[in-house]
């Protein structure tokens, strides 16, 4: 945009014109206000937020994906998996025990895609299936785990 405002400024927008008014509501824009009167440069903020059904949309599945993520590592981490081979001492005490797999998530969020933790898929038994530590055929925290899909 130069300084001769070329912009499309949405709030100046005929609702008659459906077309355009509707791809911009879908896509998004941006309400900046100009505070020279379209002479010189607007310096737009970095804290701005972009309105539309899409932002929204993709805002909102960002906030589910990261409270689900969230909610299934602290259900997770409550249970029991068969063995703990293949995980790392993470809170550094020198041992590989009940205490690393507390600090263990199963879900990440790595270049804004959910990501299963690579210990799990190279180790199926650190999923905390057991409601009782060295218990193997209890898959009581299982079911647990389950039902999240009714919260």
């Amino acid at each position: 945009v130069s300084s001769k405002r070329e912009a499309i400024v949405y709030g100046e927008l005929d609702p008659s014109k459906g077309k355009l008014a509707s791809l911009i509501d879908s896509y998004g824009h941006v309400n900046v206000t100009d505070p020279n009167n379209g002479q010189g440069t607007v310096t737009v903020p970095s804290n701005i937020t972009v309105e539309g059904y899409y932002p929204k949309m993709l805002s909102d599945l960002e906030r589910l994906s990261s409270t689900f993520i969230e909610v299934f590592n602290t259900v997770h981490k409550a249970g029991h998996p068969l063995d703990y081979a293949g995980l790392t001492d993470l809170n550094s005490d020198g041992t590989v025990d009940a205490d690393d797999f507390k600090e263990f998530n199963v879900f990440e969020i790595v270049d804004g895609k959910v990501k299963v933790n690579q210990s799990i898929v190279d180790n199926p038994s650190l999923l905390a299936a057991s409601s009782v530590e060295n218990e193997e055929g209890n898959g009581k925290w299982a079911i647990e785990i389950a039902n999240l899909q009714y919260i």
